[in-house]
């Protein structure tokens, strides 16, 4: 059996979808997950590489407390991989010494590769992305933008929707058959390359688009300066499948078109309809026209949503189909049991032939 560490760092909202238990539901005969909360200690998000270094360089108590607590835990389980999820605490110095198969599971590239991935790329024996593309007026993969940068292996895996995320009991009978009332759904933090879209959807749509995020002092801040205003609420994770299963459409946005939001899964996963931006890479992850459809201009994007209003049957159509794909291919679990199987390969590659265990990896 394969002994994976998943280090993440959890907010307070995330510990009730990331959790001991829900690691030990996706362990199986051939991987045993057991969840490490790097942030407990530290109690913060380091998001940028000099921040890390000046703790590490002071020796920061809660850092090495956490760094201690992470290698007496390799120890007592034997563990033979290092998953690091999103916010990477780790310095290359210390990941070096680790006796294990480290892998660096970036998700916040390209907007900050160079503050929190390239820094650190070159201490992890592998690195993993969820983006497809670099960007979207520059035709190279991420992977390969990653080992440009110094990775010794990088694989794409989709960001996934996890089991909090969405209804596992939802039907195509219900998406064909069931009400929704939300005509157009969008749930997301503030990005200020964003807001002058959405503004225009809601200009367009008014009451019809429903908008919801985190968006907090940063817009308010923002557009009280720029003399705009529109009132966004949050919206309490409890609700969060509730409030996607009863939408009609959902706009999707990308910062850079770097195309591979969790919202990209999450949508259809809940029987939402997607028009999503990244018109040209939409093939990589969903059939365009069949199971999402793209646009360039938010002007395509409203034209599409006016259509879709008025033609029901081909909405649920869409709908259907990208439900059916994603929830064949897209949900998280499967996703980590892939990007394993490309673990194994890298393990082998480097002579690791046999678990701490002794189990072989082939």
């Amino acid at each position: 059996m394969l002994k994976i560490i998943y280090s993440a760092g959890l907010r307070e909202n995330d510990r009730d979808t990331y959790n001991d238990d829900s690691f030990k539901k996706m362990s199986t005969s051939d991987y045993e997950f057991v969840l490490f909360d790097h942030r407990k200690h530290l109690g913060r998000i380091i998001e940028n590489a000099w921040v890390l270094d000046d703790l590490y360089r002071s020796r920061d108590e809660k850092l090495f407390r956490t760094y201690d607590e992470l290698k007496r835990l390799i120890d007592s389980i034997k563990a033979d991989v290092l998953l690091v999820s999103g916010d990477n605490i780790y310095h290359p110095e210390f990941i070096n010494k680790l006796d294990v198969y480290s892998v660096l599971m970036s998700s916040d590239d390209p907007n900050s590769s160079y503050a929190r991935t390239v820094p650190y790329i070159w201490a992890f024996d592998h690195i993993t992305c969820v983006n497809v593309q670099y960007h979207k007026d520059i035709p190279v993969k991420m992977t390969d933008k990653l080992i440009e940068w110094g990775g010794r292996r990088a694989t794409w895996i989709p960001y996934g929707v996890v089991e909090r995320h969405y209804n596992p009991d939802l039907t195509e009978e219900e998406i064909y058959n069931k009400e929704r009332t939300i005509d157009l759904l969008y749930i997301g933090a503030f990005y200020r390359e964003k807001v002058d879209a959405l503004l225009k959807l809601k200009k367009i749509f008014g009451n019809k688009f429903k908008l919801y995020g985190p968006w907090g002092l940063k817009f308010w801040g923002y557009y009280l300066l720029q003399r705009k205003w529109i009132w966004v609420n949050f919206l309490s994770p409890n609700l969060f499948v509730h409030t996607y299963q009863n939408a009609k459409i959902g706009i999707n946005m990308h910062l850079s078109g770097e195309l591979g939001n969790g919202r990209l899964y999450q949508l259809p996963m809940n029987g939402v309809m997607q028009i999503c931006d990244c018109k040209d890479a939409l093939s990589e992850v969903f059939e365009p026209g069949k199971e999402i459809v793209g646009y360039n201009t938010i002007d395509e994007a409203i034209e599409l949503i006016e259509y879709y209003l008025e033609h029901d049957e081909e909405r649920k159509k869409i709908a259907a189909a990208g439900f059916r794909k994603a929830i064949k291919n897209y949900k998280y679990s499967d996703i980590l049991y892939n990007m394993l199987r490309e673990v194994k390969k890298g393990m082998m590659l480097d002579g690791i032939n046999y678990t701490k265990d002794g189990m072989a990896l082939n």
